[in-house]
This record gives structure tokens, C-alpha cells and sequence, in this order.
């Protein structure tokens, strides 16, 4: 008599719709980047699982901006923070030049 195997899944997100072998997150956010878990099994030995982590993409959002006060004559700095998912790269301009 052959089993047929099935599949489950488990994550505290929401939004999540496993049919079978897959896992749909639909409208994924930021918050939603985490490690899901994939279990197997037919009754012929233990359930197989395994992790794999999902990254999620998103645009850069700049966080905070510094302007550290200078003395004249010396060096000023600013400072921009931005999250982003690849990290951002940082560009400065001065009215329109680089």
C-alpha cells in the first residue's frame, strides 16, 4: 500500500495561504522577513523539515539626518541614515552638482 506524502507549513505571520508544496504570502511586508519552516512526511520515517529565510525587498527610506556643528576652517559632517533592502547606496548634491 503506497502513502502519499504531504507537505505543511508553519509561520507566525499572517497572510499566508499553504496549499500543498506551496507557501503563498500574499501583499508580503517588511515585518514578514523571517524564517519559514517546510515539513514533510508519508508515514515511512520521521517528517524531513527544513528552514529557509525570506528576504524581503523595499526602497530606501531615509531614517535621520545630522549636521554636526563646525568651527570655520575645520571639517564639517553631515550624516544621512537610511534602511533599505538591498542596502542603499548614498549620493550627495550641493544645488544640483555632485
Amino acid at each position: 500500500m503506497s502513502e502519499s506524502v504531504s507537505f505543511s507549513a508553519r509561520s507566525t505571520a499572517d497572510g499566508l495561504v499553504s496549499e500543498g508544496e506551496f507557501l503563498d504570502i500574499t501583499e508580503i511586508k517588511r515585518q514578514q522577513a523571517e524564517d519559514y519552516e517546510c515539513i514533510t512526511h508519508n508515514g515511512v520515517a520521521p517528517p524531513d523539515q527544513q528552514k529557509v529565510r525570506v528576504t524581503v525587498n523595499y526602497p530606501p527610506m531615509i531614517t535621520d539626518m545630522k549636521n554636526m556643528p563646525a568651527n570655520l576652517g575645520k571639517t564639517a559632517i553631515l550624516r544621512c541614515d537610511a534602511m533599505a533592502v538591498p542596502p542603499a547606496t548614498f549620493e550627495w548634491y550641493r544645488e544640483d552638482h555632485r
